[in-house]
């Protein structure tokens, strides 16, 4: 699957298309979400 589709469901926050992914989507899209965005979340809040 292409890697716009996870850019937009994590944008869209669209849980209905995140579900409706295969396993093997699924893998990919935590991919995804690790290595291109949970790095620049602050998870400590207001610092």
């Amino acid at each position: 699957m292409e890697k716009d589709v996870y850019h937009n469901i994590i944008l869209k926050e669209d849980i209905e298309k995140l579900l409706a992914l295969n396993n093997d989507e699924k893998e990919e899209f935590l991919l995804v979400l690790i290595y291109n965005y949970l790095p620049w979340k602050s998870l400590g809040g207001n610092e």
